[in-house]
């Protein structure tokens, strides 16, 4: 038999999944707290108690996507192995991480237009956190291996919506493709990714040679 705080924290998880549902697939602002509570098999009164608002609901929801992805970047990140190597691990993991829970990533993203300040805020906040892991430990040798500094605030979006484009686009991309997403795709996946992911980080200087004037010319060889 269940303690009480085992089913409490049951009754929990199920208001947690059942929002986080209802906001991918139809928006935080048209899903109501009655749709969570019913879809949840819960009263209002139980998520009021666990939760207080829809925004704080949403807000804990948040809260697991971001820390997933910051833990996978200090995993992926720290240590000494070549930039190469970290990037390959981290876009892995990624990968790995929003198939099983690409809804999160829907809620994460996909309101950031309508977002209400608070909630914009708290999601930067939480990126400035993950933006300085890659300032620390992959920024200074890409820097020194490309021979020209790199700007975070454009490479990072560009890797970012790299990996999370496939995902938030899956429907219409399944359409496009006649739905060959199957568990080869998704094995490969990852490696296709970073290859382009490093060919913009490392490899665009080997077809570029750079003036004394500052201007770019394509490389004969």
């Amino acid at each position: 038999m269940k303690s009480r705080s085992d089913r409490s924290a049951a009754t929990r998880e199920r208001i947690l999944q059942a929002a986080k549902h209802l906001f991918a697939k139809q928006g935080y602002a048209a899903t109501g707290m009655r749709q969570i509570a019913g879809r949840a098999g819960v009263s209002l009164a139980m998520i009021n108690y666990h939760f207080g608002s829809k925004q704080k609901l949403l807000l804990e929801l948040l809260d697991s996507f971001f820390s997933g992805i910051e833990r996978l970047a200090k995993v992926n990140l720290a240590g000494t192995e070549p930039p190469e190597e970290k990037i390959r691990r981290h876009i892995k993991t990624m990968c790995e991480m929003l198939e099983r829970e690409t809804e999160l990533l829907q809620v994460a993203l996909l309101e950031l237009p309508r977002d209400q300040p608070e909630v914009l805020e708290f999601k930067a906040e939480r990126m400035r956190r993950v933006a300085g892991l890659f300032a620390r430990h992959l920024l200074p040798v890409v820097n020194m291996r490309r021979g020209r500094p790199l700007r975070l605030e454009v490479a990072g979006p560009a890797i970012g919506a790299m990996v999370f484009s496939h995902f938030l686009l899956r429907p219409l991309v399944e359409r496009v493709f006649d739905g060959r997403f199957n568990k080869e795709f998704y094995a490969a996946l990852p490696e296709q990714l970073a290859e382009l992911a490093l060919g913009g980080l490392l490899g665009v200087q080997a077809n570029r040679k750079e003036g004394q004037d500052g201007t770019v010319r394509r490389s004969d060889g």
